[in-house]
């Protein structure tokens, strides 16, 4: 990431992301250069998925934290749409070299490319947000869900701990008393 981050590049901002992308698409990628282009575009790739993991990691591990959430709907709404139509963008690019022209070390990972392109639909931009935010709306509710065991309220994560205790008729009770939460 140093090199990335050296040059300006701050995954929560797409003005300082596009160029990047934009460089990619103008350089001409031949047999010669196509792995070097390849990992600059993967090493680029690196750097965003662990920008949104990182967000995702930080809303998932507290659902009440809204700036967290907040910097993680941002990554979903801005940033995913942008990124996902620019790497199409290189992925159709990098397919219009002739196969023939491509060293047959690097064919596997064309076909596989063919593939993830082919399956990319601008309709789905909208369709992959939506399911984000409400994956994230899911991990809210059940985050906020507790139960209480032995006197002690926890977590539905928390009392998954239960399942391990030794003692059969403890477990079998934190299991009812877990299932009667998720029934209401």
């Amino acid at each position: 990431m140093s090199r990335f981050a050296s040059s300006g590049l701050v995954p929560e901002k797409w003005e300082t992301i596009a160029p990047f992308y934009e460089a990619l698409q103008k350089e001409t990628v031949t047999p010669d250069n196509m792995e070097g282009w390849l990992k600059q575009w993967s090493d680029l790739h690196i750097v965003l998925e662990d920008a949104i993991f990182a967000a995702y990691r930080a809303v998932s591990e507290n659902t009440a934290d809204a700036e967290a959430e907040q910097k993680y709907m941002h990554f979903v709404e801005e940033i995913q749409p942008k990124v996902a139509t620019a790497e199409q963008l290189l992925a159709e690019k990098m397919l219009d070299i002739s196969d023939s022209a491509i060293p047959e070390s690097k064919m596997e990972a064309v076909r596989r490319l063919k593939n993830w392109a082919a399956l990319y639909n601008e309709k789905n931009l909208a369709i992959n947000t939506e399911i984000a935010k409400l994956g994230n709306e899911y991990d809210k509710t059940v985050g906020a869900m507790t139960v209480a065991i032995d006197g002690k309220e926890q977590t539905m994560q928390q009392a998954g701990e239960h399942q391990f205790n030794v003692d059969r008729n403890h477990r079998e009770k934190a299991w009812h008393i877990v299932q009667e939460r998720w029934l209401i």
